[in-house]
């Protein structure tokens, strides 16, 4: 499961970042994960743009992990890496403009990466 498939769910009906839409992003994500620590599925693979620093992102990765944790599974947790210029290069690929409707506005969506990236040398 990728990070924007809850979130362009959502996106149609709640603004970004708005409280309702943190809500249900939030929820939504939760209720998907017990679902599958309940299940016998052999395993699960969620991508998400994780800042390790800010303790408010841990809180949230923890509660993800709780279901499963409490089902005695093995969490991994792999970061992945790529320039700036990867980055941008690959959000402008049909695959993620296909499937993430709010990456469409490239000027937008670029601009995203770029604060991203200078948060993260901070």
């Amino acid at each position: 499961m990728h990070n924007h498939q809850a979130i362009e769910a959502i996106l149609p009906t709640f603004p970004f970042g708005s409280p309702a839409f943190l809500r249900l992003l939030l929820e939504f994500r939760r209720h998907v994960f017990e679902e599958v620590a309940a299940s016998d599925a052999p395993g699960f693979v969620y991508t998400t743009a994780w800042d390790v620093a800010s303790s408010a992102d841990r809180v949230e990765i923890d509660a993800y992990c709780q279901p499963f944790r409490c089902d005695g599974a093995r969490i991994c947790f792999v970061e992945l890496e790529a320039s700036l210029e990867t980055r941008l290069a690959r959000n402008r690929t049909d695959p993620r403009l296909l499937h993430r409707p709010s990456k469409r506005d490239l000027k937008a969506s670029d601009e995203r990466l770029r604060r991203i990236q200078e948060k993260a040398k901070s």
